[in-house]
């Protein structure tokens, strides 16, 4: 199950156990500025790309 979950999230097994804490705010003020900046973004355009990969592996 995990290897499905880590193909959906774009990322490793091991990462998806393991608990990291991160503070977007920090890196806002830094100057930083998120692709996506909400979680509804990220989830949105990771699913449309998903969609898309599996339309062109179809045709």
């Amino acid at each position: 199950m995990l290897e499905l979950g880590a193909i959906g999230m774009r990322t490793e097994t091991e990462l998806i156990l393991k608990s990291r804490w991160v503070l977007p705010e920090k890196l806002a003020a830094a100057g930083f500025e998120f692709r996506y900046p909400t979680l509804e973004d990220a989830i949105r355009e990771s699913f449309d790309r998903s969609q898309v990969a599996e339309a062109e592996s179809v045709a």
